[in-house]
């Protein structure tokens, strides 16, 4: 991902508005691979991309703690 990018669909799903995308992201656990389809400098591409843990997750706070991070 770049900065400028419009993301289109993620797997098979369109994405209508921004909040969906977010939506549609939480669905997915961490470390599933998807396809997200963008338009990137006015060109569609289509991009695999592993999901990480959100930073709002159990996973990431248990990182985070295991690091020292509050």
């Amino acid at each position: 991902m770049k900065p400028g990018d419009v993301i289109i669909r993620i797997s098979d799903e369109p994405i209508d508005r921004s909040a969906e995308l977010g939506e549609d992201a939480a669905g997915l656990p961490p470390g599933t691979k998807t396809t997200l389809r963008l338009i990137r400098n006015r060109r569609p591409m289509t991009v695999t991309v592993m999901v990480g843990a959100s930073a709002e997750s159990p996973k990431a706070r248990k990182a985070k703690a295991a690091q020292g991070i509050a």
